[in-house]
């Protein structure tokens, strides 16, 4: 997979693929950059009990966590070693509030580049993507609160700068391949940035001290959001816990998902006890004609509610609002036949009666 590759894989044209990351019982999105530079993850959980944690300020929002590794070996290194390595890092959010990620932007680009893509903001994280004429993807940023939004691994690490950006702390790496990536952290906001590039001449930490914000950026997609909630339904929790509060939410119609297919995928945040809870509903079609799908030839599965709640984990037999469902620890799941449509509840910190108030007070709003 070529630097372009990687970028387009990240670019969130389909946003669905970043909820994923946080949703039960969905394959791990992952991206890597074959010939040894680069590899993004997508992840549930974040490394924050893996990771070496720097000292921070008392007061921080927000802190980067580093490890080194030797290439292929596991073996711990220091930054400054002689041969590339290996360097996994994740942004930790220490904030007790969050009011939802504002959009940043650069306010300055060599010319040739174009803004190209703004990703929703799901699970207290969004990307950019500019491109050129001949890379569609040939910077993007990403902008995160921390924890389960984005963890990086970076190989083939040939050279690690300390630098600032503005009066900002901030991580330079460059692989062997001449290609970038610039962290840094407004620990007073509690928001952690990412620049990544192949561009080895672009004036990476000039475009970093530009970044702002900008309120009056909307994510690309955000028409098929509201046209989503119109097939589906508004449906939303409405017994949370106090301090739960929906920050971010994304969304997909039929439309885009073959004709079929479509979801809403919903995020809620106790900061104080740095606690999730997600709600998420889809169509689903176990038969028939797939558009699309690679696996509409497999062979047919029954049609009942309970395939459907296999298919989503399982767990104990449960009803929800008078309809079938499973529920296990952290996870409980609905399946609403006459409509086609699944819903999960996560929040990993919440047992199976828990679980069970919230899904019962979901409701449709509109």
């Amino acid at each position: 997979m070529t630097v372009k590759d990687l970028y387009s894989a990240m670019s969130g044209i389909e946003d669905r693929y970043l909820a994923m990351a946080d949703a039960p019982n969905k394959e791990d999105i992952s991206m890597k950059k074959h010939s040894g530079k680069l590899r993004f993850f997508l992840i549930a959980a974040a490394l924050v009990s893996l990771l070496g944690v720097t000292a921070y300020a008392v007061t921080a929002k927000i802190q980067l966590n580093t490890k080194r590794y030797m290439q292929g070996t596991g073996e711990r290194v220091d930054a400054d070693a002689s041969v590339p390595y290996e360097a996994e890092i994740n942004f930790q959010s220490t904030a007790d509030t969050y009011d939802g990620l504002q959009t940043y932007c650069p306010s300055w680009l060599p010319e040739g580049y174009r803004l190209r893509f703004v990703s929703a903001k799901a699970y207290g994280c969004q990307t950019l993507h500019f491109a050129t004429s001949s890379d569609e993807s040939a910077l993007v940023l990403e902008t995160t609160r921390g924890d389960n939004a984005t963890d990086l691994v970076i190989e083939s690490v040939a050279k690690e700068e300390s630098i600032t950006v503005g009066s900002l702390p901030g991580t330079l790496y460059t692989c062997t391949g001449g290609e970038r990536v610039l962290l840094w952290t407004d620990e007073d906001r509690g928001v952690g940035f990412m620049l990544l590039t192949g561009d080895t001449e672009l004036n990476l930490v000039r475009v970093a001290e530009s970044v702002r914000p900008d309120p009056d950026l909307k994510p690309t997609n955000e028409d098929r959001y509201q046209l989503a909630l119109e097939e589906l339904g508004d449906y939303q929790i409405t017994g949370l816990p106090e301090n739960y509060l929906e920050t971010e939410f994304i969304a997909s119609p039929k439309e885009d998902g073959g004709g079929w297919f479509a979801y809403v995928y919903r995020w809620y945040i106790d900061a104080k006890k740095n606690s999730t809870v997600e709600l998420e509903y889809e169509t689903f079609l176990l038969n028939g004609d797939k558009d699309g799908d690679s696996a509409q030839d497999s062979e047919p599965v029954p049609e009942t509610p309970d395939t459907i709640l296999k298919m989503n984990g399982g767990g104990e037999a449960a009803t929800v609002q008078g309809m079938p469902a499973a529920v296990t620890q952290g996870h409980i799941v609905w399946v609403d036949w006459e409509n086609k449509m699944v819903f999960q509840i996560t929040a990993d910190s919440m047992d199976a009666d828990q679980l069970q108030q919230l899904a019962d007070s979901v409701q449709k709003v509109q």
